[in-house]
């Protein structure tokens, strides 16, 4: 899936950049989505650099009191406490190591939510996620987040893509 990934992204930049050049609209009038400051993509990097380390308190430092953080099955932890205390309980009593490489991220700013996007500030990353449980056992896999910004620039709303077969089965005995 790597390789196609950079591919896809390219074309799909070139592909905006170039209806960009091409567009006669007046520079009053926004696109209906532009890229982002690469700061947000930052700050999303940071955050899981945090989780790793077991640094639960700095990792939902960004997130606002309300955030909602859902999973690609259907579950989802609403509010900043509850997110807190589901990452403290996995990096303190599930896992015992904790790595992120490989990512990439990439902040667009949706101006129009015509399509059913939310507007705002979406920064979407991608990485591979290798993490040791205290059954002893390993995995490893790509991940897929969406992180929404508010407009306090703190994370309201994440939504994450991942395979949940590899984690049952290294937290299985």
């Amino acid at each position: 899936m790597k390789k196609f990934l950079f591919p896809i992204l390219l074309v799909a930049c070139l592909g905006a950049c170039d209806s960009l050049k091409n567009d006669t609209s007046t520079a009053t009038e926004p696109q209906a989505l532009e890229f982002g400051s690469m700061r947000y993509g930052d700050i999303c990097h940071t955050a899981l650099t945090q989780l790793a380390k077991g640094e639960t308190d700095a990792f939902i430092s960004n997130f606002a009191e309300n955030i909602i953080y859902r999973f690609n099955n259907g579950d989802s932890i609403v509010g900043k406490d509850a997110v807190a205390a589901y990452w403290k309980d996995r990096r303190t009593n599930v896992i015992d190591q904790l790595e992120f490489t490989n990512d990439l991220w990439l902040p667009l700013k949706v101006n129009d939510s015509e399509q059913g996007v939310r507007q705002g500030m979406w920064v979407l990353g991608w990485y591979k996620a290798t993490s040791t449980y205290k059954t002893g056992k390993s995995m490893n896999q790509f991940i897929h987040t969406l992180y929404h910004f508010d407009s306090n620039d703190k994370v309201d709303e994440v939504i994450q893509y991942l395979d949940r077969l590899p984690i049952q089965q290294a937290n299985t005995k």
